[in-house]
């Protein structure tokens, strides 16, 4: 463990970002563009911004890993998912329910593509467009993505139930 997991398990938030930062400044100087270490602190210094409520900066932070990951990284498609379901998160947060919604269908088609397993995530994200749509009073589409996360759930405990 280092100092800035150790600052953000204590979650002593100010001081993780300090030391996040200054290991971002430093390895801007000395990896190559687009490096993973490089990606990884603008992903970990969004997770803070998010955490404390900074949307415009956690979403900043975030596109900016989303730039690595799809021009050096393209082959981490989940990863890019992941980046898209976050901004899509945080945009709900400041109430912009188009933006939050388009990065969420970004993120819906990675993992339906690349991760079709993973059906809590795919239930989850149809649950978050529907109460969007519903935010947004589009209560035809809220019912829609509704249905479909009610589907997968009830398709997923029946896998389980005959697993058992």
């Amino acid at each position: 463990m280092n100092i800035t997991k150790v600052y953000f398990t204590i979650k002593n938030y100010d001081r993780a970002l300090e030391y996040y930062k200054k290991s971002l400044t430093i390895n801007e100087k000395v990896l190559p563009r687009g490096h993973e270490q490089i990606r990884r602190s603008y992903w970990l210094i969004g997770n803070i911004h998010g955490i404390q409520n900074m949307y415009n900066l956690a979403i900043e932070y975030y596109k900016k890993a989303l730039i690595i990951e799809n021009e050096i990284m393209s082959n981490e498609k989940i990863r890019i998912a992941e980046l898209y379901r976050l901004i899509g998160l945080w945009y709900d947060k400041k109430d912009n329910y188009d933006l939050s919604i388009q990065h969420y269908i970004l993120a819906l088609e990675l993992y339906e593509t690349y991760l079709p397993s993973d059906i809590s995530m795919i239930s989850s994200i149809h649950s978050n467009i529907g109460s969007l749509y519903g935010k947004k009073g589009e209560y035809d589409l809220a019912l829609e993505y509704y249905t479909k996360d009610l589907i997968i759930q009830s398709n997923e405990n029946v896998e389980k139930y005959m697993k058992n």
